[in-house]
């Protein structure tokens, strides 16, 4: 995982930093309480999750163009790109080309997030208004499913 890259400095000087060293570190500081059984953890997700998360993402992708069979703009974009060659292989000159198919799987994945929520833990007091402050420590879970379903 490189951070700089997220936060749009890709500069060479800046050493690339790997999920596993980025965990250890952390650990390292202190602050976060991170535990070597909670690094075994996330290690585990990142190696075991992530084909569940592909499989996911490719049965939902599935699921919305079968619900949907008046969606022909797909059907029509792979003819064009692969017209009667349906036995080759994909390569990356055909994925450049094939934009639908990309809003697809994007639009399956608002619909329905390989990662439908998202939990963590406030570190400091956090003032919503004038009535309500939410203490330190406690847990805040973010349904991004449902998040993406707003208007």
């Amino acid at each position: 995982m490189n951070l700089d890259r997220l936060n749009g400095d890709e500069s060479p000087e800046k050493e690339k930093q790997k999920a596993l060293d980025l965990l250890i570190r952390e650990q390292e500081r202190g602050q976060f309480g991170i535990t070597d059984k909670y690094i075994r953890d996330e290690i585990n997700a990142f190696t075991f999750a992530g084909h569940d998360t592909i499989a996911s993402a490719l049965t939902f992708t599935v699921f919305l163009l079968a619900a949907n069979p008046d969606e022909q703009k797909l059907h029509l974009e792979l003819d064009e790109v692969f017209g009667n060659d349906r036995d080759r292989n994909v390569d990356t000159s055909d994925l450049s080309r094939l934009k639908y198919l990309e809003c697809c799987f994007k639009e399956s994945l608002r619909l329905y997030p390989s990662a439908p929520f998202l939990m963590r833990k406030i570190d400091k007091d956090f003032q919503l208004d004038e009535e309500i402050t939410l203490p330190t420590g406690l847990q805040q879970d973010r349904e991004i499913a449902w998040d993406n379903k707003l208007p």
